[in-house]
């Protein structure tokens, strides 16, 4: 069902009893992931029983807006970051507005640690001294970096220099093949999709510009595993990769959606700093 947002706004007002702390997110499908980790930030001192889903990034930032007067309730109003960070973008200049320092808010789940210990429940007759070796998460990201930071300084471009260009909804599946049965990302596919991106971009720009722009920007975004974590999408590209990675190797059940809450209940609450800070002001009023 899908609710207006005055509806929304409604029901964010019927939980005020129940929540010290009024939380509005730019996200649809993941409400478990949010009231996990946040519940998880929170530490005790102040409590969210419903976290309120207002869909788009513009929707979340227009109730913020509309929500600039005193009004005697804790809240806090979180949007991710996308490419603002790559360009150095500042956030809305809006009281109770937090902006992620990570592209999506499914990057705070990207932890080795969660999925270790999500790998060790889904291993029931394995030590949990032989997981590491089993899901070989360094490995991963090894990969990862090499192939996606280069990847999304290329859609960056496209964004800085042609944004008709389609990149959104591009699913990183179509960047895997087969391999024992999983899906692998393909360095051949990643290749191609970047030489794609790069013939679009110079039928309306030079050449020139093209390559100076992407010289600049990955001067800006090494290719490092903070890079990866802080500049890849964590919704459509890291966590779809590591949950085929956790089904193939530990016979993980369950579907992404679920995959996250349990990332949520196991990654640390300080991948975003800010954040935290953010969620422990609020909670102290």
């Amino acid at each position: 069902m899908r609710w207006s947002q005055r509806t929304k706004r409604a029901i964010a007002f019927l939980f005020r009893p129940y929540n010290d702390i009024d939380v509005f997110v730019e996200d649809s499908v993941s409400l478990g992931m949010y009231e996990v980790l946040l519940g998880r930030m929170l530490r005790g001192e102040a409590r969210i029983t419903r976290v309120h889903q207002l869909g788009n990034r513009a929707t979340v930032v227009a109730e913020c807006q509309r929500d600039q007067l005193p009004s005697g309730r804790r809240r806090l109003y979180i949007i991710d970051a996308d490419s603002d960070l790559v360009f150095g973008t500042p956030a809305p200049a809006l009281l109770h507005l937090y902006r992620l320092g990570v592209y999506t808010s499914e990057n705070l789940l990207f932890s080795k640690a969660a999925a270790l210990e999500i790998a060790y429940e889904s291993l029931t007759n394995v030590e949990r001294a032989a997981v590491d070796n089993i899901l070989a998460f360094d490995d991963l990201v090894a990969q990862l970096t090499g192939e996606l930071v280069p990847l999304f300084v290329w859609y960056a471009a496209v964004y800085s220099l042609d944004n008709r260009i389609e990149t959104v909804g591009y699913s990183v599946m179509q960047l895997c093949s087969s391999v024992g049965g999983v899906h692998e990302l393909d360095a051949a596919k990643v290749s191609a999709r970047i030489a794609h991106l790069e013939a679009a971009l110079v039928i309306g720009v030079t050449q020139p510009v093209v390559d100076a722009t992407v010289a600049s920007l990955s001067s800006q975004v090494p290719r490092t595993a903070e890079s990866l974590a802080r500049f890849v999408s964590g919704k459509t590209y890291l966590l779809p990769l590591l949950f085929h990675r956790l089904r193939f190797r530990t016979s993980l059940t369950g579907n992404l959606e679920q995959f996250k809450v349990r990332l949520a209940r196991y990654a640390e609450i300080d991948i975003d700093p800010g954040l935290l800070d953010a969620v422990t002001a609020c909670s102290r009023g």
